[in-house]
């Protein structure tokens, strides 16, 4: 198993799920094993085996946080939101400070529209861990851009954006793209296209595009 973990942080993949499989074989009650080749699996693009692994570590021990936590990443990026949050639930419940499964959470609710459930997941992410930056610029971008009333809160979005660029020093052109939004939706377009043309020469050439539009 220790083997296995340091194959696999080393980026040996084969070999570290031989030598996983093996302590599988030795004990395949080993929950921790199960998770590291879910990992791996997940690692190389093996989506289903790496949510067989998952679905394994919490059949084994039913509190493994960040199984659950992973677990729900793999069905967000598949698209299936409410099970993402309904795993990310249950590892919050087990993890009551895992800020990262808040933050997931929140950004599931807002893909959904359900932008009061997100705020909440946002700001009890900043509480948890007020340097985590993506949460500041989603928090942003959400109450810049909510259609819901009571959530929309445009001058604190600039805020929120401001705090995220300066806690990543201005060098993450997507906290820079979101202070533009900012900007915009507070009518002050001159610093609205300012930040635009920052974050666009930071942005990879694929991403340009939208960014003009």
């Amino acid at each position: 198993y220790r083997c296995g973990i340091a194959r696999h942080q080393a980026g040996q993949s084969d070999a570290a799920r031989k030598d996983l499989d093996k302590a599988i074989e030795l004990d395949p009650d080993l929950a921790d094993a199960w998770y590291v080749i879910g990992n791996l699996e997940a690692g190389r693009g093996q989506i289903e085996a790496a949510m067989s692994a998952y679905v394994k570590t919490v059949e084994i021990q039913p509190e493994h946080a960040a199984a659950w936590y992973n677990r729900g990443n793999l069905l967000f990026n598949q698209s299936k939101l409410q099970q993402a949050i309904d795993c990310w639930t249950i590892a919050i419940t087990i993890q009551p400070d895992l800020f990262r499964a808040y933050n997931n959470r929140a950004a599931a609710y807002d893909r959904m529209n359900r932008d009061s459930e997100a705020l909440a997941d946002y700001e009890k992410t900043l509480v948890l861990n007020p340097g985590f930056v993506r949460a500041w610029d989603n928090l942003a971008w959400l109450l810049a851009t909510s259609d819901h009333k009571q959530v929309r809160d445009p001058a604190r979005a600039i805020q929120l954006a401001t705090k995220a660029c300066e806690l990543s020093d201005f060098k993450d052109w997507t906290c820079l793209n979101t202070l533009a939004t900012c900007c915009a939706e507070n009518h002050d377009f001159k610093a609205a296209v300012s930040w635009a043309k920052q974050a666009r020469e930071m942005a990879p050439a694929s991403d340009r595009t939208e960014l003009d539009a």
